[in-house]
């Protein structure tokens, strides 16, 4: 692959997304029939397939067939000198800011993360959308959408950047309208404005944040674009400084929010329901990981750690994020809702593996000038970035499946309600089967591909005790401890979560009746992220050599984790003198046994059921006859001991509720705080009433008043004039 081969590439993904847009937005003015819109939503749909396939094609293009170390930056727009007329000897520039594209391994591989679920949604939306009347208007924003994410990934100068970003925040804003366009009652509309509100809020909040940090970064390393500059050599990661730190405070703010970071995760439970299910999966899968990708761009390769506690931090705030998210999740009363929340709970586990590399890179630069041990830290570092980035991918193709069958019980119940729901199983299979599937990777059991990331992530923290414990750091030994128990928290709780979503909505009798079926494209959709759970979760020698790419053009160069074909192996060099070494080793038969008794033990089951070898008979209820539709075990019974702890009574009518729910219903006279959200409301309500006040103040009425305000504003205007003058 040459640099015009991906200067072609890039012209296509814009010109085929942006007519898909077009498509989808405008062009039904001119073909109001319900026929003709349907027409163009199918056309752009095909875009955003097409949009998908081509950014598979440059993404695997370049891993394929360009070397390590080498990147593509493309310079699509360069500055000029410009002379001025009665000053000859004065040169400016038009703009100052270069447009500069790379595309390295980092940004080739979430170019085929953000391709392939494209792709995989337009083919599922195909099915999805096809009675819905906004289908026309859903597909042009997924266009935009999808292409605004390629904006931010393969964008290299940090104002270009910050537009992408403003670009993505206006193409999910967009989505956020469906759900009251769709549905005009009341409640609805309420939530719709709430979420709206609270999301672009949430967004220039970060947006700030991303601002003040690039410019002082850009100011730091004397240049706008993401390089290694002479002022921001490997010698000054020793040297950090108070503006370093600030650096890292306001850029770790910014990204962070975007990703839903505790205590900034409340945006996403509330915006992520109010989108169109097919969508949500590319939001709640897809978007939450820009952030990620841009912390690894930035703190691993661009502007490394300064001090210890740049990854502490990140660690420490992971770790919380996982645990209370994973919480919220049990208790959550609707199926979307919950699975937004488990989407920042795994953001977690993506950071803890992110935090682990800021603290590993650190001791490894600093010893790398004379201190042994930073052979260990490297290799530590590539572990960890290997980790989160598996964890990356897998979330993205398990959570998005996930939204896919809550999709297709949406279109078959019309409801999403956990009480509401149950028998999805015998309702649709194909749906109950496949969900399964993706219930069990979330939990992270083998084979799925959820075991093997976080397999990944546990042993990255098992060999840092060691070799922390080795180099006398003690804090850092408690951090990763404390990171330990709250991940394994999170894994228990995750577990827990879903045999509660999973038995209200997959088991039981069903509640509801449709005659709808589901259709061939999301059925197919469904069935090959399923596939690729058990694949991923078996051959995982198929992603480690890119992702070991990636983390090697970030300037990671060695080799951490050796898959074979039923073996995943990690080993990791603890001392000079000895050569002592970590080893830790995966063998991949016993899963395949575990399909292979599952399979048994299915067919089993359905020849003994087909030869009817059972008799059912009547079950007791204790003297009374048995009623499936209301005689059942709930999950609030079977989670009853995780959130016992934290129930409250119902509270009175009379607190005043802010915008934000401040309790998730659990019994018919108990609730669960929702802590953060109630912190939120309270800030909302004390802006709210000091606006109030100091509007009142100087709005008065008066007009003396305002003249003089006018007078005041005029006189600092001269002022501020006269002083630039002199």
């Amino acid at each position: 692959m040459s640099p015009r081969w991906v200067m072609w590439g890039i012209g296509a993904l814009v010109g085929v997304l942006t007519l898909g847009f077009l498509l989808g937005e405008w062009a039904p003015r001119r073909f109001p029939s319900p026929r003709g819109r349907r027409a163009l939503s199918r056309m752009a749909l095909v875009t955003a397939a097409l949009g998908g396939l081509i950014g598979l094609g440059l993404g695997g293009g370049y891993l394929a067939t360009v070397g390590k170390g080498q990147a593509f930056v493309l310079t699509l727009y360069e500055p000029r000198d410009v002379v001025l007329p009665r000053a000859p000897e004065t040169t400016v520039k038009l703009v100052a800011f270069p447009l500069v594209l790379r595309l390295d391994g980092l940004a080739a591989l979430f170019l085929l993360f953000v391709g392939f679920f494209a792709f995989a949604l337009a083919l599922y939306s195909w099915g999805w959308l096809r009675d819905d009347p906004r289908a026309h208007w859903v597909a042009g924003a997924f266009n935009l959408f999808v292409l605004s994410m390629y904006a931010v990934i393969l964008t290299y100068n940090m104002f270009w950047l910050l537009l992408a970003l403003e670009l993505m925040t206006l193409a999910s804003g967009h989505l956020l309208l469906y759900r009251s366009e769709v549905d005009r009652g009341e409640e609805a509309q309420r939530a719709g404005r709430i979420a709206v509100r609270t999301y672009f809020i949430v967004s220039h909040v970060s947006m700030a944040f991303l601002m003040s940090g690039f410019i002082l970064l850009a100011l730091r390393t004397g240049s706008p674009l993401f390089t290694l500059t002479p002022r921001n050599t490997m010698q000054d990661v020793v040297r950090g400084s108070l503006m370093d730190h600030v650096i890292f405070a306001l850029l770790l703010l910014g990204l962070g929010i975007r990703a839903g970071m505790v205590p900034f995760h409340f945006w996403v439970p509330i915006a992520h329901p109010q989108l169109p299910t097919n969508t949500h999966a590319m939001m709640s899968a897809v978007m939450l990981k820009i952030p990620v990708y841009l912390m690894i761009r930035v703190f691993v390769q661009v502007y490394p750690p300064r001090a210890w506690w740049w990854g502490g931090v990140l660690l420490l705030l992971a770790g919380g994020t996982a645990l209370f998210n994973v919480f919220y999740a049990l208790v959550s009363p609707d199926l979307k809702r919950a699975l937004a929340y488990h989407s920042v709970e795994n953001i977690g586990i993506i950071l803890a593996g992110v935090g682990l590399a800021l603290l590993f890179r650190y001791e490894w630069l600093t010893r790398a000038y004379g201190a042994e041990g930073y052979e260990t830290f490297q290799t530590l570092t590539a572990l960890a970035l290997v980790a989160a980035l598996y964890h990356t991918v897998n979330h993205g193709v398990f959570k998005t499946l996930l939204f896919m069958g809550t999709g297709n019980i949406e279109h078959l119940t019309g409801t999403v309600k956990l009480k509401a729901l149950s028998g999805v199983l015998r309702l649709s299979p194909w749906t109950g089967l496949t969900f399964l599937v993706g219930a069990m990777a979330i939990v992270g059991l083998p084979p799925f591909n959820g075991f093997i990331s976080e397999w990944l992530t546990l042993q990255a923290i098992f060999v840092s005790g060691e070799a922390l414990s080795r180099a006398g750091h003690f804090i850092h030994l408690v951090l990763t401890v404390v990171a330990l128990l709250t991940l394994g928290g999170a894994f228990a709780l995750t577990a827990l979560a879903f045999v509660k979503i999973a038995g209200e909505t997959l088991l039981g009798p069903p509640l509801r009746v449709s005659s709808r079926r589901t259709p061939w494209s999301m059925r197919v959709a469904m069935g090959v992220l399923a596939l690729l759970c058990v694949l991923l979760g078996l051959a995982p020698g198929v992603l480690v050599p890119v992702l070991h790419r990636a983390v090697y053009d970030v300037g990671v160069g060695t080799t951490a984790v050796q898959a074979t074909r039923w073996t995943l192996a990690v080993s990791v060099p603890l001392g000079q003198p000895r050569q002592e070494m970590y080893s830790a080793a995966l063998s991949l038969v016993p899963a395949l046994a575990l399909i292979l008794l599952a399979v048994l033990a299915g067919g089993g089951v359905l020849m003994l059921r087909w030869r009817r070898v059972w008799q059912r008979g009547q079950v007791w209820a204790g003297g009374e006859r048995f009623d499936p539709r209301r005689m059942r075990y709930s999950g609030t019974a079977f989670s009853f001991m995780a959130w016992e702890i934290l129930a409250r009574p119902t509270p009175p009518s009379e607190i005043p509720v802010g915008p934000l729910p401040e309790y998730y219903r659990v019994s018919r006279r108990r609730v669960v705080p929702e802590f953060f959200n109630r912190w939120y409301n309270r800030l909302i309500r004390f802006t709210l009433d000091m606006s109030e006040r100091l509007g009142n103040v100087f709005q008065s009425g008066d007009i003396r008043l305002y003249l003089m305000y006018i007078f005041v504003a005029f006189f600092v205007v001269l002022l501020a004039t006269l002083f630039l003058r002199r």
